[in-house]
């Protein structure tokens, strides 16, 4: 299998999702303190959800290599540091920007630094002028991130029976 790099920074590799990484997305999403702010009902997804959301991600590529989720890795050493995505959310206009880091490499900036090439390849490559993201109104360090990449708060929505802070930034 050919890995489809989507796009490198200074310290990271972002790609498609390979098989390979089933089990290390397996135990990120499962791990309550990354999800704090992303399960609303406290219920984590079971083994066969995982599975079924992971090969749904697999078989949208062929449809737009462009959009998606993907793996988010350390460029030096290969090490899965978490997952992104750049994709159309139900509900939402804007092209919209996620990212989940693994809990051990949280402070160390990954998130600002994926964030910020992930508003760059929409504008540069994508050709959008605006990119949003939503996160918990309790998730300050989200919150932080999206700020330092340059998004700025716009409104409160409900979403997936949650209150979130909607950010947005728009390509000059």
């Amino acid at each position: 299998m050919t890995t489809t790099i989507i796009l490198e920074t200074d310290r990271l590799r972002i790609r498609q999702f390979e098989e390979k990484d089933f089990q290390d997305i397996y135990r990120l999403n499962t791990d309550h303190a990354v999800m704090r702010y992303q399960v609303a009902s406290g219920k984590l997804r079971t083994f066969e959800e995982e599975a079924m959301a992971f090969f749904s991600v697999i078989a949208e590529y062929p449809k737009n290599p462009d959009l998606g989720g993907w793996v988010v890795e350390n460029k030096e050493n290969n090490e899965f540091l978490g997952v992104t995505s750049l994709k159309y959310v139900p509900g939402q206009d804007d092209l919209m920007i996620g990212f989940r880091i693994k809990e051990n490499q949280w402070g160390k900036g990954y998130a600002t630094e994926l964030a910020k090439s992930l508003i760059q390849y929409a504008f540069d490559r994508i050709k959008v002028n605006r990119i949003g993201a939503i996160t918990n109104v309790d998730n300050y360090p989200s919150i932080r991130v999206l700020e330092k990449a340059g998004l700025k708060y716009e409104k409160q929505i409900k979403y997936n029976d949650w209150d979130m802070k909607y950010y947005a930034i728009e390509n000059n």
